[in-house]
């Protein structure tokens, strides 16, 4: 009985995810986040639902804004200098 509790639990622990700390750089500062981490990811077209941890069906218009602006962002040229830059910063102050 106690084995299939355990066994229980561990899944919802799971399905729940795991808190995770980490320092990340914004606005060129050492910054301490906290977010979950999950151990499946969710599946093209699906997003996290905050509540219950879930994954959910994103509408279409939404699928369609989040595509949309993925492909403009990455084509800028600003993006790809900035990126460059960012990461040769990043990787002096992050050991």
């Amino acid at each position: 009985m106690t084995t299939t509790a355990s066994k229980f639990m561990s899944a919802i622990n799971e399905a729940a995810g795991r808190l995770v700390k980490k320092i990340v750089i914004r606005d060129g500062k050492k910054v301490l986040i906290k977010y979950r981490e999950y151990s499946v990811p969710c599946k093209d077209g699906y997003k996290r639902d905050p509540e219950t941890g879930a994954c959910v069906r994103m509408t279409a218009k939404e699928r369609m804004m989040r595509s949309k602006a993925a492909q403009r962002s990455a084509n800028k040229s600003s993006t790809k200098r900035n990126r460059a830059i960012s990461m040769k910063r990043r990787s002096s102050l992050v050991k």
